[in-house]
């Protein structure tokens, strides 16, 4: 009996962490300050920068731009919305084990940074595939005419697959290395 109330208090306060944590990026989102945003542009750029070879400067009005190439990476596109539903995924995906008050805490933690370095990685891909799509313009009309849809679609596709493959690791994860990897190891 004791254990099933210390465990429901357990549930209500990480619920009420949760939902602290989504009211922030919540607020984060729809108050659009462009300065908060950077932190999840920042790297993005860099990597993006990095894997094309284009350079980026920070605009305040747009977010970062290449002039000579005429790319933006507004604050629009900094991947907020994939982190919050990153960070909630794995949070409630993680109810259901059974640990301490400070072990929760302590995944919550480690949660919000894997969920940050997931939506970094997927984002520079979006972003990167997205500038490698735009050389191809000329070759492929379809890709002028709907660059709208086809900018849209590229991001669904690869924010989910991110997203499903995420899922996958919180899932079956853990024995998959065990029973998979670790197996291959001893022998």
């Amino acid at each position: 009996m004791k254990n099933k109330i210390e465990k429901n208090n357990l549930t209500k306060t990480v619920s009420l962490i949760s939902i602290a944590i989504l009211l922030f990026l919540l607020k984060m989102y729809f108050s659009g300050d462009k300065a908060v945003m950077i932190w999840l542009l920042w790297p993005v750029k860099n990597l993006v920068g990095f894997f094309t070879g284009i350079y980026f400067i920070f605009d305040s009005a747009c977010g970062y731009v290449s002039y000579d190439r005429l790319v933006i990476i507004s604050n629009r596109c900094s991947g907020l919305n994939f982190f919050i539903i990153a960070v909630f995924l794995s949070v409630f995906m993680d109810l259901t084990n059974e640990k301490t008050a400070y072990n929760r805490i302590i995944s919550i933690l480690i949660f919000i940074a894997a969920s940050y370095m997931l939506t970094v990685v997927a984002n520079t891909t979006r972003i990167s595939v997205s500038i490698f799509l735009g050389y191809y313009k000329p070759h492929f009309e379809f890709l002028s005419q709907a660059r709208s849809w086809v900018h849209e679609a590229l991001g669904t596709f690869v924010f989910l697959l991110f997203l499903l493959s995420y899922y996958f690791v919180l899932t079956k994860g853990k024995s998959w290395i065990k029973n998979y990897i670790l197996r291959d190891l001893k022998t």
